[in-house]
């Protein structure tokens, strides 16, 4: 038996299905950096420049390239449904 990330002593059904499907690091991975997503469900200014500075390091094709932030996201999304 092992702890699973459910919280109990041995795998249930869930979890069987999830690590066949591969999600279940994603699920993990998801709770563990809750704190790191808006409660309000806007994106900062400073986000979507940190992201991208962040890609660059791990990815060239990314660092090399010229993407304009505007394009990209904004919050009008958000704001129409508030």
């Amino acid at each position: 038996m092992h702890n699973s990330f459910f919280g109990s002593k041995k795998a249930g059904l869930s979890e069987i299905a999830l690590d066949s499907l591969g999600l279940r690091f994603g699920s993990q991975s998801l709770r563990a950096n809750r704190s790191l997503y808006s409660p309000d469900g806007l994106m900062p200014e400073d986000g979507p420049p940190n992201v991208l500075r962040s890609l660059s390091l791990v990815d060239e094709k990314i660092a090399n390239s010229k993407v304009n932030l505007k394009q990209t996201y904004d919050n009008t999304f958000v704001l129409k449904g508030r």
